[in-house]
Order: C-alpha cells, then sequence, then structure tokens
C-alpha cells in the first residue's frame, strides 16, 4: 500500500522558500564580500608556471563541457516546448500536468535570458581577467567600486551554468502533490548547473560565488513560477482535485 506525501500550500511553499532564499542570501553575501574562498580555489586552479588556467582550452572543458553542454541545453529546452505542446493540446491549459510542464518550459526560457541580463549589468571581473592571474583588471568584492578608468566585467552571475541550472524548473512535476519526490530529486536538479560552473572554474572563467549566485537566481525563478502557476483557482482547482486522486 502506498502512502502519497501531503499536498502543499502554496503559502507553505511560498513562506519555506523566502526562508531559504533570504538565508542562502545572507550566506552567499558572506562569501563573497568578507571570505576568501573564491580567491583560494581560484589560485588551486591555476598554474603560476605558466601563468594561465591549465584547463581553460582543454577538449573536455572547452568542448565538451562548454560548447556542446551549451548545445544539449538547448535541445532539451526544444524538447520540453514539445512537450508542452503535446500536454496542451491533450488536456489544456487548465490541467496540472500541462502548468507543471509550463514551469519547465518558462523556466528553460527565463533562466538563461535573466541571467544574462543580470551578468550586463555587473562590473565584476572573470578570474582570467583578473591582475593576480595574467589579466588588466583588478579584483572586486561584490560591494566594491569599480576603480576610474577600469571598465565594467560582466561576468557575475556564472552565464554558463545557466544552461543548467534552468533544469531545477523540472521540480514542478511532482509538485505540490508529491513533495517528498520532490525534495529527493532537488539534489540531482541542482548537479547540472554545478558541474557547469565547476567546469568554468577550472578554466578560469569563473568564481564559485558566480556559479552559487546563479543557482540562487535559478531557484528565485523557478520558486515564483512554480508559485504562480501550480495553484490554479476556479477552474483549475477541479483538475487538481482530479489529478490528485489519480495519484493516490
Amino acid at each position: 500500500m502506498s502512502h502519497a506525501s501531503p499536498s502543499l500550500s502554496r503559502q507553505q511553499w511560498l513562506l519555506g522558500n523566502a526562508v531559504l532564499l533570504i538565508s542562502s542570501l545572507v550566506g552567499l553575501i558572506i562569501l563573497q564580500q568578507y571570505s576568501n574562498v573564491d580567491l583560494w580555489l581560484a589560485n588551486w586552479m591555476f598554474d603560476p608556471a605558466s601563468g594561465q588556467f591549465p584547463w581553460r582550452d582543454q577538449w573536455l572543458t572547452a568542448k565538451l563541457g562548454h560548447d556542446w553542454m551549451k548545445k544539449l541545453s538547448v535541445v532539451l529546452g526544444v524538447a520540453v516546448a514539445w512537450q508542452l505542446y503535446r500536454q496542451q493540446r491533450l488536456a489544456g491549459w487548465q490541467d496540472l500536468a500541462t502548468r507543471q510542464w509550463l514551469v519547465v518550459g518558462l523556466s528553460a526560457l527565463l533562466v538563461p535570458v535573466l541571467v544574462t541580463q543580470f551578468k550586463h549589468l555587473s562590473v565584476l571581473h572573470c578570474p582570467w581577467d583578473l591582475q593576480q592571474f595574467g589579466g588588466h583588471a583588478p579584483y572586486l568584492r561584490l560591494f566594491d567600486r569599480l576603480p576610474l578608468g577600469v571598465g565594467a566585467g560582466q561576468c557575475y552571475p556564472a552565464g554558463h551554468a545557466s544552461s543548467g541550472s534552468w533544469l531545477l524548473g523540472f521540480i514542478a512535476l511532482w509538485l505540490p502533490l508529491k513533495r517528498r519526490q520532490a525534495l529527493i530529486r532537488l539534489p540531482l536538479l541542482l548537479l547540472p548547473g554545478l558541474m557547469l560552473g565547476w567546469i568554468q572554474q577550472l578554466r578560469g572563467a569563473h568564481f564559485l560565488s558566480h556559479t552559487l549566485a546563479t543557482l540562487w537566481l535559478s531557484w528565485l525563478i523557478v520558486s515564483l513560477l512554480c508559485a504562480w502557476l501550480l495553484w490554479p483557482q476556479a477552474k483549475g482547482a477541479s483538475s487538481c482535485l482530479a489529478y490528485e486522486s489519480g495519484t493516490r
């Protein structure tokens, strides 16, 4: 006999995510502004003898980890769009499963786009552009001002990591009715963004905090999409009840 996990309410979802996002934001600010973890990791990946990041142009990181993974992300996004189209034709927009796939589809679109827009507003530079790693720019912490005569780095948050972090949107497929399953799968959904971010760190393209900022922003987007779309009102409520009864 199977036991379905209790359904999650919109209020519970919003409150839980507010606590998570605020606490993780505080931790991220402390990491970036008051610790040297970013520099310590970058120094570990940098080779002073050659004056470069050894993994910067390797096939495994530059071609497979960067170019091909980005193309794979686009293919997955197209597949999600096709699945959303099929689901909508089958059951309509008020159906819970359609709304779940809509969250995934919007995540695939909005996460990379918004992360890129935030990058364009950033003054922080990539590690390989910093003076201590053979570049021209000074190292700046999160709230440091850009010195006169130095252009904005536009390297924060990590853009390539968003090619994997939008997959966090797949958590919608288990919400709001299967929250335990969603929680179990969350680490697996975090892994692609972390992995792609780590590849870019090996290449000297980003710091750890850049990747974590991408994951934070990605989860903010996904959590808002879930709150908006997964607890439909009126007509949609009947679809949710029908779906819930069918899972028991």
